[in-house]
């Protein structure tokens, strides 16, 4: 039987804790560690393809030339879709977006039973793709353990969509085109799912539903009001994980964001995660 000290979802969670300067004893964050570990089955993913088997083919849609995007067509079609799993189908594989030319894999997010909580992360990275869910892979990992420490799971009300719905080479900021495109898939997303609390994850998230202003180490962590679309409500920006990666150091302050975020989701009432 592997030792608590040697699952990896323990020592992730309480690595977080550690660089944040927070004590909390092993029981703990033994709790903890059930909201990082992967669910059985695994959270409703429409669309997305599970491990071991083939993705399904994408439907070959006519691509426009990028200075031909038609936003307006783009908002039309993601209008008409009736609920997430429909949004998803039209995500994967029936928009016609204008991708350089050539098909890739596309992916809305991963959703949660609740709808408490929305995040909402820059665009997805080839481990996501593998794993069939954002935000997998060591940021994953982070991320789960950020959630956790706060009360909150994947696997219970937390939700993920992604800004823009293909890799980016080299983790390169999306184009404009790739924003534009993606924006009305988005704003639908947020008025289907009408979650009680937005998070944004990184700068380009942060701007784009947040509006442009400080720069996030000035804002993450603070409470904000979002009108995106037909969506409006609190929102609370935070350091993508990935950052937090790079820089253990900067775990610290992301304590005292998801602090802050723990007091915005009390005040709208969504409960914390209680393990027997």
């Amino acid at each position: 039987m592997q030792s608590l000290k040697d699952n990896p979802d323990f020592l992730s969670i309480s690595q977080f804790w550690e660089d944040a300067g927070v004590d909390a004893d092993e029981r703990y964050l033994a709790q903890l560690v059930r909201a990082a570990a992967p669910p059985e089955p695994p959270v409703r993913e429409m669309g997305a393809k599970t491990a071991g088997s083939p993705a399904a083919p994408l439907a070959q849609k006519a691509l426009v030339p990028a200075s031909d995007v038609d936003a307006n067509a783009l908002a039309a079609l993601a209008a008409d879709a009736p609920d997430i799993a429909a949004l998803e189908r039209l995500v994967v594989s029936d928009a016609p977006f204008q991708l350089d030319g050539k098909h890739v894999e596309r992916m809305l997010g991963s959703f949660a039973p609740a709808n408490d909580v929305l995040v909402v992360n820059d665009c997805p990275q080839a481990e996501d793709f593998e794993a069939g869910q954002p935000l997998a892979g060591g940021v994953g990992r982070l991320f789960d353990a950020m959630l956790a420490a706060i009360g909150l799971s994947r696997q219970v009300q937390v939700s993920v969509v992604n800004l823009v719905f293909w890799k980016v080479a080299n983790r390169a900021r999306p184009r404009p085109e790739d924003l534009v495109q993606c924006r009305p898939f988005l704003s639908r997303a947020l008025a289907l799912q009408q979650p009680k609390v937005v998070i944004t994850l990184g700068n380009l998230a942060m701007i784009t539903l947040c509006g442009k202003g400080d720069p996030i180490r000035k804002r993450a962590g603070v409470l904000q009001d979002i009108r995106f679309g037909d969506w409006s409500g609190p929102g609370i920006s935070l350091i993508h994980p990935q950052h937090h990666l790079v820089t253990p150091a900067t775990k610290r302050d992301a304590w005292q964001h998801l602090k802050a975020l723990r007091r915005t989701l009390d005040a709208r009432g969504v409960e914390r995660n209680t393990y027997p």
